[in-house]
């Protein structure tokens, strides 16, 4: 069994809409249902906590349930993760990003047994683009893009571990782009790669809300 904490703390400034991205409604429906309801389907998820603003909270109250806690974020994602976790009582977690709203059970599955396995581990896809290193506008390196993979969530943990390494994190006021990155760089485990899809978008930008509802519209399980 696994607890997974879904992140929708967050602003979407970047989405020009004047609501939380998360509650942007598509058929009814707000953003962050569609992976709620992929986690909800599945057996093995025994609890989904959902991290939300603290103005959000009466928007948010309604999907309280058995399965569905809800907690506060805090200032940066990962003192959001942190908050969730409180409410975690399993040894294995998944941290989903609520605005990857196209996630689907096999990949959330796979996530889980790999991180049963490994303690830590995340989907990401190859990268297919040429990647530089750039300074001042100019391009001074080039990397092997064969080595290269671009990280995703759901991002599963270890929860001692993770609550290890949170800790020491806090010591050195250190904040990390990922979940799995703090593990790397406190609790020397490596995180095993799971191949996920590329259509595991994230609605970021506001050129990205068409595509949503286009994929949305498009499922036949929603």
């Amino acid at each position: 069994m696994f607890d997974c904490i879904l992140l929708m703390a967050g602003t979407g400034s970047r989405t020009s809409l004047d609501i939380n991205k998360v509650l942007y409604k598509v058929d009814d429906k707000y953003l962050f249902e569609y992976p709620l309801n992929e986690f909800l389907k599945l057996k093995e998820c025994s609890k989904i906590i959902l991290v939300v603003r603290n103005d959000e909270l009466i928007t948010l109250e309604p999907f309280r349930s058995p399965r569905i806690l809800i907690t506060v974020g805090g200032e940066q994602r990962q003192d959001s993760v942190a908050n969730g976790m409180k409410l975690a009582s399993e040894d294995i977690v998944l941290i989903h990003d609520a605005a990857r709203y196209n996630i689907n059970s096999d990949d959330i599955l796979n996530v889980y047994q790999a991180t049963k396995e490994y303690q830590v581990a995340v989907l990401a896809t190859k990268i297919t683009d040429t990647i530089k290193i750039v300074r001042n506008y100019k391009a001074i390196k080039t990397l092997d893009r064969e080595l290269l993979w671009a990280m995703q969530t759901p991002q599963g943990v270890n929860r001692q571990l993770y609550l290890e390494v949170i800790t020491k994190a806090k010591q050195d006021n250190y904040y990390g782009t990922d979940d799995v990155g703090l593990i790397e760089r406190y609790g020397n485990v490596s995180p095993q790669i799971v191949p996920g899809k590329g259509n595991n978008f994230k609605l970021t930008n506001y050129e990205d809300i068409s595509l949503c509802e286009t994929i949305i519209r498009s499922r036949k399980d929603v």
